[in-house]
C-alpha cells in the first residue's frame, strides 16, 4: 500500500508547486512532470499486478521475436490498440514499453482534458487518483484508453460541436468498441438537470437491461470471465461501492442550487455523467445483471473529476478547512478500500527489469 501512497503524496506536492505564485517559472513544467510520475508509475510494474496486465503481455510477447507485423494476428483487439502494440514493440521487446505507451496515452488524454476543462487541477488530479480512475489503466488497458481519448469529447459538448464530438468517439471504438455508447450522450447529456429526466434516466436504464446480452456481444467473449474479478456483486464491497455513489450523486443534486448560474451548464453535463454511473452501479446491484455493465461506469469518470472542483468555488460550505480535510479523509478512505479488494493492484511489485 505504501508506494501508492508515496505516489498520491509526490503527484499532490507537484502540483502544489505548479500552483504556486512563488514558483511561477517552473508552473507548466511541474504539471506535466507529475503526469510523467504517473507513467512511470504504471510503466514499471510487474504484470502481476493488475486483473488483466498479464493477458496484455501474453498477446505482447507473442510478437516479440516476430518479424511479422502484429496487424497480421486474427484478433478482436481494436485496431487502434494494434497500432499501440507495434510502436511498443518498436521501442522495447520488453513489456515494460507496452505499459508505458499505454500510460502514456492515457495519462496524457486525461491531463490535456483536466488542464482545458477544470477549474481546479490540482482538486482534479486528486479525484483522478484517489476516485482510481488512474488505477484502470493497470487492469483493462484497452477500455482505459477508449475512456481516456473519449474525455477529450466533452471539451467539444460543451462547445456544441457534435462532429468534433463523434470523431473523438469514434476514435476512442477503435481500441474498445464499447466506447460508441456514448454517440447518443451528446443529447442525453446536455439536458438540464431536473428530477423528472432522472426518472426518465433510470427507467431507461432498467429497461436497458433487456437488451444486456446484446450490449455485452461487443466485448471480447473471453473477457466475461475476467472482468468479473473486478467488483464482484456477491461481495460486500460491491454493495458498497453502490452505496458511495449513489450518496455522491445525491450529494452533487443537493449542492446544484448553489452553483452559479454561469457554471450551470457545465455542472449539468458532470452532474448527469456522475448519475447516470450511480444509475448503473444500482441498476447491476438491484437486478443482478451481469457485472461487465459495471465497466460502463468508467466512460463517465470524468464527470467525477470535473466536477467537484465547481463545487468548491460555488459552495460556501468548502471553504472551511474541516471541510476540505473531510473531503481528502473520505477520499483516501475510498482508494484504500479500492486498491484492498479489487484489481489485483495490492501489493505493488516492481517490474524485475527495475
Amino acid at each position: 500500500m505504501l508506494p501508492y501512497i508515496f505516489l498520491l503524496t509526490l503527484v499532490m506536492l507537484l502540483l502544489f508547486i505548479s500552483s504556486n505564485n512563488r514558483f511561477n517559472k517552473p508552473k507548466k513544467l511541474m504539471y506535466y512532470f507529475s503526469g510523467i510520475v504517473l507513467t512511470i508509475f504504471a510503466t514499471i510494474r510487474s504484470s502481476d499486478v493488475g486483473t488483466d496486465s498479464k493477458n496484455y503481455v501474453e498477446i505482447f510477447n507473442q510478437f516479440k521475436d516476430s518479424t511479422e507485423s502484429v496487424f497480421s494476428i486474427t484478433t478482436s483487439l481494436g485496431t487502434g490498440y494494434l497500432l499501440l502494440q507495434e510502436i511498443a514493440l518498436k521501442i522495447s521487446p520488453d513489456y515494460w514499453s507496452l505499459f508505458f505507451t499505454t500510460a502514456l496515452v492515457c495519462v496524457f488524454t486525461s491531463y490535456y482534458t483536466i488542464y482545458k476543462l477544470s477549474e481546479n487541477i490540482k482538486i482534479s488530479i486528486f479525484i483522478y487518483i484517489s476516485l482510481a480512475t488512474y488505477f484502470f489503466l493497470f487492469n483493462g488497458s484497452r477500455q482505459a484508453i477508449a475512456a481516456s481519448i473519449c474525455g477529450l469529447s466533452i471539451y467539444f459538448m460543451l462547445n456544441k460541436k457534435i462532429v468534433s464530438y463523434c470523431i473523438i468517439i469514434l476514435l476512442a471504438s477503435f481500441f474498445h468498441k464499447t466506447a460508441l455508447i456514448l454517440l447518443p450522450f451528446y443529447y442525453l447529456l446536455r439536458f438540464p438537470f431536473k428530477t423528472r429526466n432522472l426518472i426518465l434516466f433510470s427507467i431507461g436504464s432498467f429497461i436497458a437491461l433487456y437488451f444486456l446480452s446484446t450490449i455485452l456481444t461487443l466485448l471480447d467473449e473471453s473477457s466475461f470471465e475476467r472482468y468479473s474479478v473486478y467488483e464482484d456483486r456477491n461481495y460486500t464491497g460491491g454493495y458498497l461501492l453502490t452505496f458511495f455513489y449513489v450518496i455522491i450523486s445525491l450529494i452533487f443534486i443537493f449542492f446544484r442550487k448553489k452553483i452559479v448560474k454561469s457554471k450551470l451548464y457545465e455542472y449539468d453535463i458532470y452532474l448527469n455523467m456522475c448519475v447516470f454511473s450511480s444509475i448503473i452501479y444500482l441498476v447491476v446491484t438491484l437486478t443482478g445483471s451481469d457485472v461487465n455493465f459495471l465497466r460502463f461506469t468508467l466512460y463517465f469518470s470524468i464527470g467525477y473529476i470535473l466536477i467537484w472542483p465547481i463545487i468548491f468555488r460555488s459552495v460556501p460550505i468548502f471553504k472551511q478547512s474541516i471541510t476540505r480535510l473531510s473531503f481528502v479523509i473520505i477520499h483516501l478512505l475510498f482508494l484504500f478500500f479500492y486498491i484492498s479488494k479489487f484489481s489485483a493492484l495490492n501489493p505493488y511489485i516492481f517490474n524485475n527489469l527495475f
